[in-house]
């Protein structure tokens, strides 16, 4: 699992500092008040920070610009969780703010069921909670005294305190992210998943992924450069498929973060963020995977 060490009050007052000067910032430059509508809010990127108190590292992109998809991996203390936008139903900015709101499904593993597996309410369907957060492009997602979270299922309600990762705008190259990754604690205490993101010095675009775990479960697939179809700019997001066991079929995001210490955060590696899920949902392969050699 990969170590962090926080100072969350720290970064809670940073977070108010931000909003409360971005929210100024975009009051001074509307000079007709009101009547205009507010500025648009792009929330597309790599984010960092929290969710239950829990580390969560979020990808978000988009295909207009005007519905957002969220892929959240929180991985901490033991905790794991993959929340992901409920189908037909982005995070969109409310007219006339700077909130965007939205549902979220909770494909958190079945610790009981088989590995990987989520847990399934009798619908059928992860649980899923509704968030509202306020953001400003390219700084904050949420904060201590701008988001929440809440559950339709369960009485369990909080906040989301995100600020934006610089290596969304780094030129991506797969071979960035090329080499051996550890993920520790996946589906229980002390199971290890080894990834392997196989250099490829004739494509940049796309490599081949594999992995196992101490559970004898094996993964085998792709992981490629994902393209905004809005501008076409390739970003520091990865398009992950991958077979579980050769015969799950698991497809979503990947991005990663360097080693740092800054804004009341520190992360100890370069750590990569992987999620994803079959088509009904009903397995999840999520986490923070280490950077080994």
């Amino acid at each position: 699992m990969t170590r962090v060490r926080k100072n969350k009050g720290l970064f809670a007052l940073l977070l108010v500092s931000m909003l409360l000067t971005a929210g100024c910032g975009s009051s001074s430059s509307n000079t007709s008040g009101i009547n205009e509508p507010y500025e648009k809010q792009d929330i597309s990127g790599v984010w960092w920070g929290y969710i239950r108190n829990t580390f969560t590292l979020g990808i978000i992109t988009s295909d207009d610009n005007d519905h957002f998809y969220g892929r959240f991996i929180g991985q901490d203390n033991n905790k794991q969780f993959q929340l992901i936008s409920q189908d037909g139903s982005y995070l969109t900015q409310t007219a006339d703010s700077a909130i965007f709101t939205g549902y979220l499904e909770d494909c958190s593993w079945n610790t009981s069921g088989p590995d990987y597996s989520v847990m399934i309410l009798p619908t059928s369907k992860p649980p899923s909670l509704s968030i509202w957060a306020s953001a400003a492009t390219k700084r904050v997602f949420g904060g201590p005294l701008f988001s929440a979270y809440s559950y339709e299922s369960k009485s369990e309600t909080g906040i989301l305190v995100f600020i934006y990762n610089t290596t969304y705008d780094v030129l991506p190259n797969i071979n960035n992210i090329g080499g051996e990754w550890e993920m520790h604690d996946a589906i229980k205490k002390d199971n290890t998943v080894v990834l392997t993101i196989k250099p490829n010095t004739t494509d940049t675009k796309g490599a081949e992924i594999v992995g196992h775990d101490d559970h004898g479960n094996t993964f085998d697939g792709t992981i490629v450069i994902h393209i905004s179809p809005v501008d076409k700019t390739p970003k520091n997001v990865y398009d992950v498929n991958l077979k579980l066991n050769n015969y799950i079929d698991l497809t979503g995001l990947a991005a990663y973060v360097l080693e740092s210490d800054t804004e009341g955060i520190t992360v100890s590696k370069k750590t990569l963020a992987i999620g994803a899920t079959n088509e009904d949902k009903s397995y999840s392969f999520s986490g923070l995977a280490e950077f080994i050699k």
